[in-house]
């Protein structure tokens, strides 16, 4: 939590040289267009679609797990895989993503344990800066997490009959929760002419997870009360690599 001040900031910062940046490139003519600063143009909007593949790399909150399980060595830094994809309308974008984080595996005497991580999210999100197949945006997204932790004893097999005596070795846990993030992205299309193009897209964004409400436990579809907290509250930083098509209006 300690990184999330530091973060706003320099996202505020970045928001506010990339909003002076564009409008003074936009101001820029061709020659014969800079006559007389009547003639000077505005900001042009950006409209258009993408979608892309997200690998990347967050943190999360497993510090209570972590003691909860007996000192444990879940880690609260991990890669992850997903996608998403924008629309793009006048500059206002719209969009939807979602990953998993790679699973991450422990053990504790002779159980072995397995958490699994996924999120997914809408978006909104303004073009600050469109121009020459470049793009550069502040977002927010508000979406669900979920949580999956799988015990299993490894000192033992497993039989039918195990499960009939009550002496079943594998249990699965699951929570959901509530998600909001900051953020900034950058995009840029090769390629692309003074005003409009479509083709491969790369870039990245990145920024602040932060979970909003925290669910309880649940095995199958049986409440469980207490345990530990486990969020994917942190930074995390994704590439983009993927397609789409944009216009300068």
């Amino acid at each position: 939590m300690r990184a999330l001040p530091f973060l706003k900031t320099t996202l505020l910062a970045l928001m506010l040289a990339f909003s002076t940046t564009a409008w003074a490139q936009d101001d820029e003519g061709d020659g014969e267009n800079e006559a007389t600063p009547v003639e000077q143009e505005g900001p042009k909007r950006v409209s258009g679609v993408m979608g892309f593949f997200m690998p990347g790399f967050g943190m999360r909150d497993l510090s209570a797990l972590n003691t909860y399980t007996g000192n444990t060595e879940f880690s609260d830094n991990g890669f992850s895989l997903g996608g998403g994809g924008v629309l793009m309308i006048r500059s206002f974008m719209l969009g939807g993503e979602g990953a998993s984080f790679l699973d991450d595996k422990t053990s504790v005497g002779n159980t072995a344990m397995n958490l699994q991580s996924g999120w997914g999210k809408g978006t909104l999100g303004y073009v600050v800066y469109g121009r020459k197949g470049l793009l550069i945006y502040p977002k927010v997204g508000f979406g669900a997490y979920n949580e999956s932790l799988t015990f299993e004893k490894t000192n033992g097999s497993t039989s039918v009959d195990s499960i009939f005596t009550g002496n079943y070795s594998n249990t699965n846990l699951s929570k959901n929760g509530l998600l909001l993030s900051f953020g900034a992205g950058f995009e840029w299309m090769p390629g692309f002419d003074e005003t409009a193009g479509s083709g491969l897209v790369f870039g990245f964004d990145a920024g602040y997870n932060m979970a909003v409400s925290e669910g309880n436990w649940y095995s199958l579809d049986s409440k469980l009360y207490g345990g530990p907290s486990v969020t994917p509250t942190g930074i995390f930083v994704n590439l983009h690599i993927g397609f789409g098509g944009w216009n300068r209006q």
